[in-house]
């Protein structure tokens, strides 16, 4: 799944060592067994970083291929992520159904980074708990993310969905 890239080293702000490439095939294997997978580290260690430069490789013709839900904003809610009933722009007095970044991002087959996920609400875990049990080990090889939305039915990802979550954890005092 990986290989060496033909594309120039100024393609990428990797630095090539011994763990990089450890922790790039991990992602690798999880991502092509479609597991959700969390990303642990100090912060600004990289974490995204390596997930920008594994979307590049796995989908070189694809921009914008990652769409990051920030789980520390306190305006974020259930409705921003599944969608709601807003006003229409084009038949003043109706209301027309906006998907939201969850569900347009499952549609289009984007990677779903929930950055911070430790510091989401109560709420927002409960939303997508049984979008991350739709992709546990137990679900049958090359299962696609499910998701019922209330009232709208059930959403099935695209074939490229992919979901990963990050927190940052303090340095310990030995510098590991």
């Amino acid at each position: 799944m990986l290989r060496t890239s033909t594309v120039s080293s100024s393609a990428s702000n990797l630095v090539d060592t011994k763990t990089t490439a450890q922790s790039l095939r991990s992602l690798a294997i999880n991502h092509s067994l479609r597991v959700p997978t969390l990303l642990t580290s100090a912060p600004s260690s990289g974490k995204s970083l390596l997930l920008s430069h594994l979307a590049s490789r796995l989908h070189p013709d694809t921009h914008n291929q990652i769409v990051t839900i920030h789980f520390a904003d306190t305006s974020l809610d259930p409705r921003s992520l599944l969608g709601s009933y807003a006003s229409s722009a084009t038949r003043p007095g109706t209301f027309e159904w906006k998907e939201g970044v969850l569900v347009r991002a499952m549609r289009e087959g984007k990677w779903v980074v929930f950055e911070d996920i430790d510091r989401g609400s109560t709420e927002l875990l409960g939303t997508i708990k049984p979008l991350v049990e739709s992709l546990s080990t137990s679900t049958w090889i090359g299962g696609r993310a499910r998701l019922n939305v209330p009232n709208r039915g059930t959403v099935e990802a695209a074939e490229s969905f992919a979901i990963f979550a990050t927190r940052s954890i303090p340095p310990f005092r030995s510098g590991n």
